[in-house]
């Protein structure tokens, strides 16, 4: 993964990342953040520069989660606009166990838990294998 903030240089960026992208044997991901997202203007950009996928998170881990800054309708818009550049769509940002039923509904390509499978659902503390199992039953239902 890489991550992408708005920034006048972004277009320069991405074109002096093109090269190394295109050489590694692993797919690369570009992550945009809700709360620092550049246009979806780039989408096309990252396609020609060789990534594999975009996914949307949280810059700002204070909590709030990806449906706090953006609702279900600009979710759809994002995973069908990155869907029409043929990338694979992610969607993470302090997800919950709860959001799953809406979230496998807007058809990206996977989810991403980091909170929500940790203890107290504190993203610094220790991983809890039973939420993971829950969660991937939840997301495989």
């Amino acid at each position: 993964k890489i991550g992408l903030f708005p920034d006048d240089n972004l277009t320069d960026c991405i074109l002096s990342l093109a090269e190394t992208v295109k050489k590694l044997k692993a797919p690369v991901i570009a992550v945009i953040f809700v709360d620092k997202a550049p246009d979806n203007d780039c989408l096309p950009l990252l396609k020609a520069s060789g990534f594999r996928g975009v996914m949307v998170d949280t810059a700002v881990k204070n909590g709030q989660h990806l449906l706090e800054h953006w609702d279900l309708l600009k979710l759809a818009d994002f995973v069908e606009a990155v869907h029409q550049q043929n990338m694979l769509c992610g969607l993470a940002g302090a997800l919950r166990y709860e959001d799953i039923p809406m979230l496998r509904r807007l058809g990206a390509d996977y989810l991403g838990f980091r909170s929500a499978i940790c203890q107290q659902h504190q993203r610094t503390s220790t991983l809890q294998l039973t939420f993971a199992e829950q969660i991937h039953h939840a997301i495989s239902a």
